[in-house]
């Protein structure tokens, strides 16, 4: 089974609130679920990424076109 984000929707809800209305679309997208084209589509659309720690984000930093990758493990 894939690492997962515990707290997801506390986080999306964070998100959602934490800027006004309008400015910021915060989502969730499970990659490997619905396909590659869906994967590329969403991940040219992110500006930021957030996942758990693992050898699936440091794969996303030669793909993606991201400002950086922070890897946080707690």
């Amino acid at each position: 089974m894939p690492p997962t984000i515990s707290n997801l929707p506390e986080l999306l809800e964070a998100c959602r609130t934490s800027w006004p209305a309008g400015d910021v679309e915060c989502a969730s997208h499970e990659f490997g679920r619905h396909g590659l084209r869906a994967d590329i589509a969403a991940a040219r659309e992110t500006d930021v990424l957030i996942g758990p720690h693992g050898s699936g984000m440091i794969n996303g930093e030669s793909t993606w076109e991201l400002d950086g990758i922070r890897d946080e493990q707690r």
